[in-house]
């Protein structure tokens, strides 16, 4: 369990220094507003994330390297009543979600994993995951077309920024038992 949602990893060893392991992660995060070129976006922020991911530690200490896909990721969506196009405000009832644009992602990352001895463990995981997100809107068609091609160039605007952030970055604190 996270802060910010469940983690479950099954894990299965595959030889001395290699295992597979199934990391699933759930969440449902609640109220999240952000503020995009004058936009202000009020809406719950959702995941549910499934993989296959493979675990390399080169030395015994407790260091691996990891690398695999995902599948899912964040669903951040909700209502506007105002978007800034830069020329001016337009006002309507607009519904908007912004989604992985590709169902599948790679992930690769670096992490550290203590054994005490026993069947108990605690870890640490620094990753990320290569992905890119777009912004789809709603509630277009009762606009006139001056202010619905204001807006359609406006969300033009905001997926070219959200296309400049490929990796959504991610870090895992956990602890478990090993059986």
């Amino acid at each position: 369990m996270s802060s910010l949602g469940a983690y479950l990893a099954p894990e299965v060893a595959l030889g001395p220094n290699l295992s597979l392991r199934l990391p699933v992660y759930a969440a449902e995060l609640g109220s999240v507003s952000v503020n995009q070129r004058g936009t202000a976006f009020h809406g719950g922020l959702d995941s549910f994330q499934g993989g296959v991911v493979l675990d390399y530690r080169p030395w015994e200490n407790g260091v691996f390297v990891s690398g695999g896909v995902l599948w899912g990721g964040y669903d951040f969506s909700g209502q506007l009543r105002e978007i800034d196009t830069g020329s001016g405000p337009v006002s309507g009832a607009f519904g908007f979600e912004v989604a992985q644009s590709q169902d599948v992602a790679p992930v690769v990352s670096v992490g550290y994993r203590y054994f005490s001895g026993s069947a108990f463990y605690a870890g640490v995981e620094l990753g990320g995951k290569i992905a890119t997100h777009t912004l789809h809107l709603t509630g277009l068609e009762a606009l006139d077309s001056v202010d619905k091609r204001a807006v359609e160039v406006e969300q033009a605007r905001i997926n070219a920024d959200l296309e400049e952030v490929s990796v959504v970055p991610f870090m895992t604190v956990s602890a478990g038992f090993a059986f």
